[in-house]
């Protein structure tokens, strides 16, 4: 068994400080024993989705958060993905980054756990930042070690945004560029042909659709 629940009850304390409480919805079904999505889309936020998920053979937990288009802030992107009970893949990047000292804090991330095996970039991140964490963590106290240092992460990046939202220093750049580079990033994890595959072998290719349009990878305004 995972960590999944722990993993995904700490980071919504790391962002409780910073973010109103989420909308909550729980979506458990017949092959799906756990899946919870918290939804983040007020204030200094453009869209903020956090996931926690858990069929037989499948356990993800999923964040994206993207801030106000007004603010000089990357895109934060996580995920952990377990196969039977294995962690196949561990996840963590700050893209369409243009801010220096948060560029600087995931490459001294990636340092701190250099000693965990690597994966290499799957086909379909084009987008990804020089720096983004690509783990395939060999036990289960790797991917505890991994996460234990990604977290303060999370924090990072909330004080940053709620921090340039109070000020909005950007607030003379036209959002359109920046709205249509986030869009260009969701649109690239799309093509990761598992992702439909595995949802619509669970839940049928109607919902998977919608849950991936909607909600997973929804291109914002």
């Amino acid at each position: 068994m995972s960590n999944l629940e722990k993993f995904i009850g700490v980071i919504q304390a790391s962002l409780e400080p910073y973010f109103s409480v989420p909308l909550i919805f729980d979506e458990s079904r017949e092959k799906v024993s756990l899946w919870k999505n918290f939804l983040f889309i007020k204030g200094s936020l453009h869209y903020g989705h956090l996931e926690a998920f858990r069929s037989e053979k499948i356990e993800v937990l999923h964040a994206n958060f993207y801030a106000h288009p007004l603010i000089n802030a990357p895109d934060l992107g996580f995920d952990v993905i377990w196969l039977n009970g294995t962690c196949t893949g561990y996840f963590f990047d700050f893209s369409n980054n243009k801010n220096a000292l948060l560029d600087e804090h995931l490459y001294r991330l990636g340092q701190r756990i250099s000693h965990i095996p690597n994966r290499p970039l799957p086909e379909w991140a084009t987008t990804f930042s020089k720096n983004a964490i690509l783990k395939r963590p060999e036990t289960e106290d790797q991917v505890l070690e991994a996460f234990v240092y990604t977290v303060p992460a999370f924090g990072t990046w909330a004080s940053h945004v709620n921090t340039e939202y109070q000020r909005l220093l950007d607030s003379d750049v036209d959002a359109r560029q920046r709205i249509a580079d986030r869009n260009l990033y969701i649109n690239s994890l799309k093509q990761n042909p598992k992702t439909s595959m595995a949802l619509t072998s669970l839940i049928g290719r109607e919902d998977a659709e919608l849950f991936m349009n909607n909600i997973l990878y929804r291109n914002l305004e």
